[in-house]
């Protein structure tokens, strides 16, 4: 130690000169690229300071328990390693504060309180050095300690939010539920509070964004709105709930609590309502979805009740990371809950597997959500396994009271969702099997009074669940019909299968992309064939209801097949699809999942595409590309779409320059084909490329007017 002392004390006198020069010239200060990382080192080298000054401050109690040298020894190391740690925690915090994000004021007294030690701690060094006698010792590192707790106390209010030491300590028990209050301040700005604000705050703003009013929230951060009540899709904060834990967007970021569905389900129906800081529960019709989300959100916090206790352990992180993806959600029910909930979305993706590889996690899965799913009694063997579900979710499957044989197991069964399955007075012979069943939700079934008047008197604690029973002369609108067919790709003939769930229900349809209504349009009499590519729309209509609005659905014959090709250009990292093979794989994306493999996106630079077509074909007659239209997340149709064609991939020439119609108003989300002929010698080319211009500008009448648009592409066909 003794020959390092002068090594030591030039490098911790240098560190001080350091400290002070960036002090100084701090708004002069550029951190390069290379040393950024050396500033986030800060939080894990600043703890070596404070476990060295605490244990400094302790020494002088154990003095006489040991023997001179030895503590004199110890005392030196410890004294030298505390200064050196804590002026390299200074510098290291100096470059990390030139980062954005943190609140001005708690980062301001956070570098002070940082300095002070370190040039505190130098002249008791220094002091240490050169005075013999050091009575004053125990007093200085005592008060070090309190400073060196008070400035913790403000960089843990700049890291984690204001207040984050002692929140704990003064949070009270949630008051009961006032459905007079305004819903933004008595159910969403506490969840804000509870999930957003430790990084969302005054005290450290990540990306310029303060949650901590309402109108701070709607004012946004750097990147612009996070909230856009005329554009959910777009709704940065609605988007970044529900990314994969995974994803360095995902909110709240990983390792911090996350948000309860019930939760997520709030701020998504707050924000698709307007948004609004007045309005109340009182305010709302009781079948607004809204209203529904917010009754969810207090019967799931249970006015303070405690959460469920569960004896199983949690899965780990990385298990259910690797079980997400853009059709099936796990997560947690609760932030420090080990129980889990699983929803699988989109008919097409489904396959058995979406429910097999679950498997690894049946112990905690206590909820499930199947909704419209393809499940049919043969289906339901794949839940078996499933012992701990506490609330399954089959609105819209096939399945009878047969398939529910196979949840004999399922005796934690609590609230089980029937509405719009094929259910019938047979029922009553399966729900004995679950003891612990309270709600049983069957509309839209054909359960009629008469059925669930016996229901009630066999099964007198269960709370059978019929919607909504109009008056008399209240007229309703009819529920759009459903699209039983699992493939929008047409091979040879396609037969096209409509079903509704209501009896006495006429299904009318066009093929050419017009509006059917209930008076005109083909009427639906069974399934009937489609061979070429077509959009279809449809409604339901029955006498005494209004009319549904339309469904449309685009259909697509299969092109030819061997095609090869690549991208001229890159697609934005977040929909990258499959590469290329996307083109070309005959799977067709769906309109309302834009984050789906099945789509690729560009923003900033157009689609491009060479296509090869085998010589094995003697001609062709068209080219045809498909695009997205979702027009409320800024997926317009493509401003240009050029198609070349020639002998050779070196030499092509133009064969269309097509400027597709824009949209003048929101629409539905749609799929669009866009089709150029091949004729005369073009019909023998072999080498094509398909250039694709995203919207530079969104129009006037867009909520993202001004900003850029996207084009999303799916697949290239030839015929």
């Amino acid at each position: 130690m003794k020959n390092l002392r002068p090594w030591l004390s030039n490098l911790i006198f240098a560190l001080q000169i350091l400290l002070v020069l960036f002090w100084a010239f701090e708004e002069k200060l550029m951190v390069p690229v290379w040393l950024q990382p050396v500033g986030r080192m800060h939080p894990l080298v600043l703890h070596f300071p404070i476990v060295l000054w605490v244990l400094l401050a302790l020494m002088p109690f154990l003095k006489s328990q040991v023997e001179a040298k030895s503590y004199q020894a110890g005392f030196e190391f410890l004294l030298y390693g505390a200064v050196l740690t804590t002026s390299f925690a200074a510098l290291m915090g100096l470059f990390l504060s030139r980062e954005p994000g943190y609140s001005a004021e708690g980062l301001y007294w956070h570098k002070v309180g940082g300095l002070a030690l370190s040039f505190l701690g130098y002249a008791l060094l220094l002091g240490y050095q050169r005075v013999s006698q050091k009575p004053y010792f125990s007093a200085v590192l005592i008060g070090m300690v309190g400073l060196l707790a008070a400035a913790s106390h403000v960089g843990a209010e700049v890291t984690h939010g204001e207040n984050f030491v002692l929140g704990p300590l003064q949070q009270s028990k949630d008051e009961a539920f006032d459905a007079e209050q305004p819903l933004f301040a008595s159910l969403v700005m506490p969840l804000l509070e509870q999930k957003c604000n430790q990084c969302h705050s005054q005290a450290k703003s990540k990306g310029d964004l303060i949650m901590t009013s309402f109108a701070a929230l709607m004012k946004g951060g750097e990147k612009g709105k996070v909230i856009m009540t005329d554009d959910l899709a777009e709704s940065r904060l609605i988007q970044y709930i529900h990314l994969p834990m995974a994803d360095d967007d995902h909110m709240p970021p990983k390792g911090k609590p996350q948000l309860t569905e019930e939760e997520k389900a709030l701020l998504q129906a707050w924000v698709m309502e307007g948004a609004s800081e007045e309005k109340s529960l009182t305010a709302l019709e009781s079948q607004a979805p809204l209203y529904e989300a917010a009754m969810a959100l207090v019967e799931a916090k249970g006015q303070g009740e405690e959460e469920p206790a569960y004896d199983f352990s949690a899965a780990g992180e990385d298990l259910i990371a690797s079980l997400n993806n853009p059709f099936r959600r796990l997560s947690p029910i609760s932030a420090h809950s080990p129980a889990l909930e699983a929803s699988l979305f989109v008919q097409k993706a489904f396959s058995p597997q979406s429910i097999e590889e679950l498997e690894p996690v049946n112990k905690q899965l206590v909820s499930l959500n199947l909704t419209n799913m393809p499940m049919g009694d043969e289906e339901m063997a794949l839940l078996a396994p499933f012992k701990a579900l506490e609330s399954l979710n089959l609105n819209g499957t096939q399945v009878t009271e047969a398939g529910l044989r196979y949840l004999e197991g399922a005796k934690e069964l609590q609230s089980l969702a029937l509405s719009g399955t094929k259910v019938t007075a047979g029922i009553g012979e399966v729900l004995g099997q679950f003891p612990a069943l309270q709600e049983v939700y069957v509309w839209n079934t054909v359960l009629d009074s008469t059925a669930l008047g016996s229901l009630r008197e066999q099964f007198p604690t269960l709370a059978f669940e019929q919607g909504y029973i109009p008056e008399d002369s209240e007229i309703l609108r009819m529920s759009p019909p459903i699209l039983e067919n699992e493939s929008q790709m047409i091979a040879e003939a396609e037969r096209i299968i409509f079903k509704h769930h209501f009896p006495g229900v006429q299904i009318r349809y066009t093929l050419d992309g017009t509006e059917p209504d209930s008076l005109t349009g083909s009427l639906y009499k069974g399934p009937f064939l489609l061979n070429e590519q077509a959009q279809v729309k449809a409604i339901a209509a029955r006498e005494g209801w209004l009319t549904s609005s339309p469904v449309a659905f685009s259909f697509f014959k299969k092109g030819k097949d061997g095609l090869t090709g690549r991208l001229l250009y890159q697609p934005h990292p977040k929909y990258r699809g499959n590469g290329p093979r996307t083109l070309f794989d005959a799977s067709k994306g769906d309109k309302d999942v834009f984050l789906s493999p099945e789509w690729l996106g560009y923003q900033d630079s157009p689609f491009g595409a060479y296509v090869r077509i085998p010589d094995s074909l003697a001609s062709t007659e068209k080219i045809t590309v498909s695009f997205l239209q979702n027009i409320s997340s800024y997926i317009m149709p493509p401003k240009r779409v050029e198609v070349w064609g020639g002998t050779t991939s070196g030499n092509m020439r133009k064969l269309k320059d097509v400027r597709p119609p824009q949209p003048d108003n929101y629409d539905d989300n749609d799929i669009l084909a866009f089709s150029v002929p091949l004729e005369g010698e073009a019909s023998t080319y072999r080498h094509f490329k398909v250039v694709a211009h995203p919207v530079n500008v969104l129009p006037a009448w867009h909520a993202g007017a001004g900003s850029k648009g996207w084009v999303f592409v799916d697949e290239i066909f030839v015929y």
